[in-house]
């Protein structure tokens, strides 16, 4: 046989293998394109003070997609955040890994060395699924969905929710969850630690090769600014919980004020977040039971004719 004959042969017998490579080739670049979030995402979540905090100062953390891992045989991208304010959010780590199959999105946990899901882009109404956060769970229930209007295209529009609204919110579909990208900490059920720092709060922007794909408000993206809103307390000689730090139970001390205001007094509990987890008249005992609290800043509220009379801060031991 001819050398050029014996070219041609060994051609005409790598070529199958050759085009099979290339094929591979192009459904592994495929599939780096459709899987996501794409390289190069980026999101700005904003950061809210506490109530106790001051200065109080409203910031943002920041993520992005900074390269691609492999872990449990997964294709995994690698988001690394920076907090420009000390937040619990995650706070044990400062990248996360995640992938996408099949229109669900998967988290990984450190503690587990596993997999949990974290959104399901295909997810209808009344559907369900459970996440793992270090060693505990929860489970979250889709409650409606809906279509949203981002940059002039239609996209799904979930509503999920959970008992102790550790992730309850509205997910995008291929944009992220708008509270929080990843679900808030769950020291209090977990590990039985409060948790009192700032705290994520609110998709601003969701971004793909710098450009702006999402935007919540007219908020930039990065922006730092101090706020003078607050729970401030009104000074009062004469109204006053106490023991504080308390463990169990909280009394008000009002002998001297009693005239002032009707019998008919309520009480307003909120976390350090701000949202109210208690309330009710006040007991004639004077005395108001926590013991289901966990240790942690809260704020009380004391009513009289559904108008705030005092206002404190308490610590619960």
């Amino acid at each position: 046989m001819k050398k050029n004959q014996i070219f041609v042969f060994m051609a005409l017998l790598l070529l199958p293998s050759v085009f099979l490579a290339q094929q591979n080739k192009i459904a592994n670049e495929k599939t780096n394109k459709d899987n996501w979030p794409p390289n190069n995402s980026e999101w700005y979540y904003q950061v809210n003070p506490l109530w106790v905090s001051f200065p109080r100062y409203v910031s943002y953390q920041n993520t992005k997609v900074i390269g691609d891992t492999i872990i449990l045989s997964k294709e995994c991208r690698i988001l690394q955040k920076c907090n420009v304010t000390l937040i619990c959010d995650n706070m044990g780590s400062d990248t996360e890994f995640i992938y996408e199959e099949n229109n669900k999105v998967f988290w990984y946990n450190r503690v587990l060395e596993n997999f949990t899901l974290l959104y399901d882009f295909s997810a209808g109404n009344g559907d369900f699924w459970e996440i793992f956060v270090d060693s505990c769970s929860f489970i979250v229930t889709v409650d409606s969905v809906g279509l949203l209007s981002v940059n002039d295209q239609e996209c799904k529009i979930i509503h999920i929710s959970d008992e102790n609204h550790y992730f309850t919110g509205d997910i995008i579909e291929n944009i992220g969850h708008t509270s929080r990208m990843f679900p808030k900490d769950i020291y209090f059920t977990c590990k039985g630690v409060a948790c009192d720092s700032d705290y994520i709060y609110g998709l601003r922007c969701y971004l793909q090769n710098d450009t702006l794909i999402y935007k919540r408000d007219e908020t930039p993206c990065d922006t730092i600014y101090e706020v003078y809103y607050s729970i401030d307390e009104i000074e009062s000689n004469c109204i006053s919980f106490y023991p504080n730090p308390f463990t169990e139970v909280i009394n008000i001390q009002l002998d001297n004020c009693l005239k002032n205001y009707t019998d008919e007094l309520q009480f307003n509990l909120y976390n350090s977040m701000g949202s109210k987890i208690k309330y009710g008249l006040m007991p004639k005992s004077r005395s108001i039971k926590l013991s289901g609290l966990k240790s942690g800043f809260y704020c009380i509220h004391l009513l009289s004719n559904n108008e705030v009379i005092h206002k404190q801060k308490i610590i619960k031991q």
